[in-house]
């Protein structure tokens, strides 16, 4: 059996000080990082210049300071992870080399942040070859990894660039359809990367490698996260970087980027790399501006909570930060991972319905890109588009306010057959998809599995060519092409049927989306749903034409479900209840849910499953009506119903016991359904099942 990495060893509890130490890095070790419970400890700090944000390591000047360093921390038994640069240039870096930098389509240096240029990273230019001297030098000195922050390409247009589009291409850049500049971007990308790795592993293969993955983002600055899969040793997001707006994406961030990162490692119970969480100790974009004790506590609760490793980094002044309200709960909490590390070893979700994020949809169709550190927020003019992004958080959001355990999946997982573990695929605007897919959802649904579509689903190939008709018209019953309605003011969906995934709308009628399809149905597909056409305003006289809004099909052994419209992007924008009450219904009616729990509270839950026993996690998130959340309120006497069959643990008798001071009462088991009740949950609590 092939030896695995330290990484692999225990949970990791990663200190990231991101900027420069007036007081010195030896007084930081001393005075916060040795004492707040970190094992790992990630060196941006050592080499950072006074006055500016953009660090490298550079063998010839920072050489002898590390080693200085190593050897002053080195008996704390602390891992040391170098932090260098791979994705911005400062101003004297820049002007060092013209040729380190990115550059636009209009022939001047690209941009990040505002002031610094972006760096090149095509392995056939020069801002490489430095990274490359660098890193061999940097592999010499006693290390435990290294973290490339960045690297990014959102589309290089220099001469080296240029070149090697021409080559493979045959055609000029400036003549690029958007796959081949998306293809380009990702592939120099993957191949700079590639190269780093090989040269890492050459000199010492115990040196850990990691970047900075996209996660839930288009591919737009060149960072996919299959595509970089084996060219690093963990998989780490910023699911703890909120943005400053609190958006549908803050709330539940943490949770979607790490199952988004899960998805893509395969069993991490077997080979899969360990995933980490980039929490900032602020709100990202603000770093005077930390975040609340609560939000630390629920990022971090939310990190334990989906099988992920906890990074926290500090983005001014570790002195002034380390004894605030937030700091002192992210210690509290690395001090408690590192007391149960057993608790934190690999484990693997036990969810049953699977949310998909598709690559494809988000760079080939979707209407918008989510801004970030590395790209600003844009619309590319789709007006009469759905939003994948927009949608999918939407989903997620309703999905964590009812309690339901979730994956999230992607092309590659459908291509695996992977879906097959699941009852039930939720494509939240999933516009794009391949025929090969298709084929494959069609042969899930057969065998018994249940499909929810929306919108515009499968209309489009894996490209964004449209395919004038859905993919997935056999399964949903659709006949001939549909009309498009768009409406500012908003429609009104009506309840249309008695079905059990209605059974928690208790309104006869309430909006319907702002873009809407009407169609034409099989005779055999049941409409449940209702909607009529747009108004002029909402003071007009309500039309009396109807047409389905929310239908049902059985097809196969399984069935498929389709709501018309944009129904997680309407939802993002109005906040309608009822569709989160639609979504709870449906998924209990269709998938045998492994969790039941009251509906009382703002709350997540998790099964994991390792090797011998369940953990069942609940992540506390009811605090005041605004964000951030100050203060967890906590919540009492919760009662949980949990079905452990059919994972290949299934016991006689099963022994519970919660870890962080809760209760458990009226403890019972049927068969492999164990139910109890708890007498309270503070932020976040840990039931034991063995």
């Amino acid at each position: 059996m092939e030896k695995k990495g330290w990484w692999y060893e225990q949970p990791l509890v990663i200190s990231a000080i991101q900027v420069h130490v007036k007081k010195g890095s030896k007084a930081a070790f001393d005075e916060y990082v040795s004492k707040a419970g970190y094992n790992v400890e990630q060196l941006l700090h050592l080499f950072a210049p006074e006055n500016d944000l953009m660090t490298y390591y550079e063998e010839e000047k920072h050489g002898a300071k590390l080693d200085d360093y190593l050897a002053y921390t080195e008996k704390a038994g602390i891992k040391k992870i170098v932090y260098t640069n791979t994705h911005g240039l400062s101003v004297a870096k820049s002007a060092e080399n013209e040729k380190y930098r990115q550059i636009g389509k209009d022939g001047k240096p690209d941009y990040i942040y505002g002031i610094y240029n972006l760096a090149c990273i095509n392995p056939h230019g020069e801002f490489h070859k430095d990274v490359i001297k660098n890193i061999r030098g940097l592999c010499r000195h006693k290390i435990d990894g290294i973290f490339f922050d960045g690297p990014i390409n959102r589309g290089c247009y220099c001469e080296v660039c240029q070149a090697d589009f021409k080559k493979r291409y045959g055609h000029s850049i400036f003549e690029a359809t958007p796959r081949e500049f998306n293809e380009m971007r990702v592939d120099t990308l993957t191949e700079h990367l590639k190269e780093i790795y090989s040269v890492i592993k050459s000199i010492n293969p115990e040196i850990a490698v990691y970047i900075n993955n996209s996660a839930l983002r288009p591919d737009v600055t060149g960072s996919n996260t299959r595509k970089v899969y084996d060219y690093v040793d963990m998989l780490g997001a910023e699911g703890g970087f909120y943005e400053p707006h609190y958006g549908i994406d803050s709330l539940w961030r943490t949770s979607a980027f790490m199952k988004r990162l899960e998805s893509v490692i395969d069993d991490p119970l077997k080979d899969g790399k360990p995933i980490v969480n980039f929490i900032a100790a602020n709100d990202s974009g603000v770093s005077l501006q930390l975040k609340t004790a609560g939000e630390t506590a629920i990022t971090y609760a939310h990190t334990l909570a989906n099988g992920a490793n906890v990074w926290y980094g500090f983005h001014y002044d570790v002195f002034k930060g380390m004894n605030t309200p937030a700091a002192k709960k992210a210690e509290e909490y690395n001090k408690f991972i590192l007391d149960h590390k057993d608790l934190f070893k690999a484990s693997a979700s036990c969810a049953k319905v699977a949310l998909m994020w598709s690559e494809n949809t988000a760079n080939y169709y979707a209407s918008s890109v989510s801004g970030s550190d590395f790209t600003d927020a844009k619309d590319t003019g789709f007006k009469e588009r759905g939003d994948h992004r927009v949608a999918l958080f939407a989903f997620v959001d309703m999905f964590e306010r009812s309690h339901i355990l979730f994956d999230i999946v992607d092309e590659k997982n459908i291509e695996n057959g992977e879906i097959d573990k699941y009852d039930t695929l939720v494509l939240p605007t999933v516009a794009c998809l391949s025929d090969e897919n298709a084929e494959r959802i069609k042969k899930f649904v057969k065998n018994g599995g249940t499909v929810l579509g929306n919108f515009d689903v499968a209309s489009y190939n894996e490209y964004g060519v449209f395919a004038g008709e859905s993919k997935l018209s056999e399964v949903f019953g659709f006949k001939g092409k549909p009309t498009l309605y768009s409406c500012s003011w908003g429609s009104i969906m009506f309840k249309a049927a008695n079905h059990p995934a209605l059974s928690y709308v208790d309104a006869p009628q309430h909006l319907a989306c702002f873009l809407d399809l009407k169609r034409e149905y099989e005779k055999d597909v049941n409409v449940l749903m209702t909607a009529h056409p747009p108004m002029d305003s909402v003071y007009s006289v309500m039309p009396e034409e109807r047409y389905p809004a929310f239908t049902e099909r059985k097809y196969g052994k399984g069935k498929a479900y389709y709501l018309s419209g944009t129904f997680g992007e309407t939802l993002a924008k109005r906040k309608v209840n009822a569709y989160r009450k639609t979504i709870k219904g449906l998924i209990e009616y269709v998938s045998h849910p492994v969790v039941k729990c009251d509906e009382k509270g703002l709350y997540e839950v998790s099964l994991r499953r390792q090797e011998d026993r369940f953990l069942f996690h609940i992540v506390n998130m009811t605090g005041e009506m605004e964000r951030p959340i100050e203060k967890v309120l906590s919540l009492d006497n919760l009662h949980f119903e949990i079905d452990l069959g059919g994972f290949g643990l299934d016991k006689n008798k099963y022994t519970l016991r919660a870890i962080r001071g809760g209760k458990l009462k009226n403890l019972k088991q049927s068969g492999s359904v164990v139910s109890f009740d708890l007498d309270k949950v503070d932020e976040y609590e840990i039931v034991v099942i063995e």
